[in-house]
């Protein structure tokens, strides 16, 4: 059985470094364990019995059906090592859809937010009961109901600060009333930038990156 890393397209595309800074933190408790660079939504170049570290809950949501699959977030909120430690900084947790009901990720996410020395302020609406950041209701709204629906999002949370581990979720509710940390960064010690929220950007993106990787 092979253990593999699997940050997935989006995250990839947005900084790729990050993989790297993620893969020595597993080393410590998974010396071969190894970086995978492939599209969820295309042929996985692995065998049934590996075992596959997510990033993206997308990824997780549709490999776990098939694949024997955990989060990384999970996999470090136990791992012993030095993450970055932000002195206290209250932050609200935001729970992608993608993961609803799987209250194993929401433990590890804030486990290991807390392992950074972060306090969770929990939104009225977490977890199961998080509401959507608006991703998948693009189709359903117009662009101003849209817009509406993300500052309401964004308004329940009681904190200044928002952590997310979705980068959908993370382009969303980017440059608005609250900062924004993808949880990779939060790991890493970096600030969440992003160079564009728009859609068609970031699938154009993907799209490239799933060429490139997937032959």
């Amino acid at each position: 059985m092979a253990v593999y890393y699997f940050p997935g397209c989006a995250l990839q595309v947005y900084k790729p470094a990050l993989a790297d800074k993620i893969i020595s933190i597993l080393h410590g408790k998974y010396s071969d364990i190894r970086l995978l660079n492939a599209c969820c939504k295309r042929d996985m170049p692995i065998n049934a019995d590996d075992m596959l570290f997510t990033a993206c809950p997308g990824c997780e949501n549709r490999l776990s059906k098939k694949y024997n699959t955990k989060t990384v977030w999970q996999v470090l909120a136990d791992i012993d090592y030095v993450f970055p430690n932000y002195g206290g900084l209250e932050i609200s947790m935001h729970d992608s859809c993608n993961i609803r009901g799987r209250e194993d990720v929401y433990d590890g996410t804030r486990k290991l937010l807390d392992r950074m020395n972060i306090k969770v302020v929990e939104s009225k609406y977490n977890r199961g009961a998080s509401h959507c950041c608006g991703a998948s209701l693009v189709s359903k709204l117009s662009i101003d109901e849209l817009e509406k629906h993300k500052s309401e999002r964004l308004a329940e949370f009681p904190a200044n600060d928002i952590a997310v581990h979705c980068m959908g979720c993370t382009r969303n509710l980017y440059e608005r009333s609250k900062t924004i940390h993808h949880l990779a960064d939060l790991v890493a010690g970096e600030k969440t930038e992003l160079k564009s929220t728009s859609n068609a950007d970031w699938d154009r993106w993907k799209l490239e990156y799933a060429d490139k990787v997937c032959v």
